[in-house]
């Protein structure tokens, strides 16, 4: 078996000139990094000029990096993964929301959290768009990772009751928060992925206890691509902390009925693949559960998502996966169908 050289020393080589040794740390390390910061980005561009940056950050400051510190890949995934949150915060700050109209733009001279998205401007930019028959707005899952107000600090009540007026879903799609669950920097891919709805359950124990749901009885939120399959241990742990723990957290004085309650009444699970979720439908509650496709991500089933439905699902009643379907999307969407 050909000997590898290791990443020490090819960076060695490079340091005394060697280009090739650099070109091959490139070929090593390129891709995973690509695929790394695709994942937090969603932009194959913004993806590949992280990737083209991390390498050219060695090449520029090669002090950076310290051996006895971390391994090159760790160091690559960290520089990947902070370049990544600071084009996404960025971009944020630096871009409306599409189709926004001028007189909903925030003046220049307004803080970073407050460019990227003011409770106010976002309430009337619902209600704009409800006219137009739009009734779904995206929102973090976690704002406090983007350092925005957290759901408890009140900051987006305006926000919130401008949807539960025009019947709009606030959607939350996995790694809204430009933060995706992972054991470290360096852990393989398949990590990231396996964990990838962690961050819906985080968000959806934050929701049941925080009251919002009890301040805005008709509010409508849906987690996109998180799957359902967790669902029934999580609100069966929430029932029993709400129960169990009410002397020392005084949940009852935010939430007056158990959490579940409030599950069952305000939001939607979103799955795309998910045989557990599918069997444990009736623990869920089988008006709160809505089929997608992931498209075009790699998690997609497209094109065979017809198929995918018809082996998940192709057993059950019809008027079962009528509700799955079709019906329960409808109902969460307020969309002038049957």
């Amino acid at each position: 078996m050909e000997h590898q050289e290791t990443d020490e020393r090819l960076l060695e080589k490079a340091a005394n000139g060697e280009t090739a040794a650099f070109q091959i740390l490139y070929e090593r390390y390129r891709d995973p990094i690509f695929r790394f910061a695709y994942r937090m980005l969603g932009s194959a561009e913004a993806a590949e000029d992280v990737a083209h940056d991390c390498f050219l950050s060695l090449i520029k400051e090669p002090g950076r990096f310290d051996s006895e510190k971390a391994s090159l890949r760790t160091y690559l995934y960290a520089a990947a993964r902070n370049q990544a949150v600071r084009r996404y915060q960025n971009f944020s700050r630096e871009s409306a929301l599409d189709d926004f109209s001028d007189e909903f733009r925030l003046p220049e001279n307004h803080e970073p959290s407050q460019r990227v998205l003011d409770a106010e401007l976002a309430a009337a930019e619902v209600r704009r768009n409800a006219e137009r028959g739009v009734h779904a707005v995206c929102f973090s899952e976690i704002p406090p990772h983007l350092k925005l107000p957290s759901i408890h600090s009140g900051q987006w009540d305006p926000f919130f009751a401008a949807c539960e007026e025009t019947a709009t879903t606030i959607n939350m799609h996995i790694g809204s928060s430009s933060r995706m669950p992972a054991t470290s920097a360096d852990a393989p891919d398949g990590v990231a992925a396996t964990l990838s709805f962690n961050n819906a359950m985080a968000s959806m124990a934050d929701w049941l206890f925080s009251g919002k749901l009890v301040q805005f009885p008709e509010l409508k939120i849906a987690y996109s691509e998180g799957q359902i399959g967790w669902l029934p241990y999580l609100l069966e742990r929430a029932d029993t902390v709400w129960e169990e723990h009410r002397a020392w957290i005084n949940a009852s004085e935010l939430v007056p009925e158990p959490p579940s309650t409030y599950y069952r009444r305000n939001i939607f699970g979103c799955f795309f693949r998910d045989l557990h979720g599918v069997k444990s439908r009736d623990d869920i509650g089988i008006d709160t559960i809505t089929f997608e496709t992931d498209y075009p991500h790699t998690d997609s089933t497209w094109p065979d998502s017809k198929q995918v439905a018809q082996d998940l699902m192709g057993h059950l009643p019809d008027d079962v996966v009528y509700k799955i379907l079709r019906g329960n999307a409808i109902k969460m969407l307020s969309l002038d169908l049957v």
